[in-house]
């Protein structure tokens, strides 16, 4: 089965309360049953980027319309505790 966690923590790069620790839990029980696991998380400022390997920019230049206005995106890809990440 293919699982995508859409979140707005993920302990330890960005955890405020209990959810970050469930979302990585979670994450890492499935993958090792065997499914397919990615993690999508918003690139916040404040995020510690050392623990995330193989961090690089996946998408350069994603045009999103927001507020009237076209804004240009970036998405970026990396592993977490073995765990694909997509910020």
């Amino acid at each position: 089965m293919e699982i995508v966690h859409i979140s707005a923590e993920l302990a330890p790069i960005a955890k405020v309360g209990g959810l970050g620790d469930v979302v990585l839990g979670l994450s890492r029980a499935l993958q090792a049953k065997g499914h397919l696991v990615e993690i999508l998380l918003p690139k916040y400022h404040s995020l510690d980027l050392s623990t995330i390997r193989d961090l690089e920019i996946y998408i350069h230049d994603l045009p999103s319309f927001f507020d009237g206005k076209w804004h240009s995106n970036s998405v970026w890809r990396g592993v977490i505790h073995d765990v694909p990440l997509f910020l």
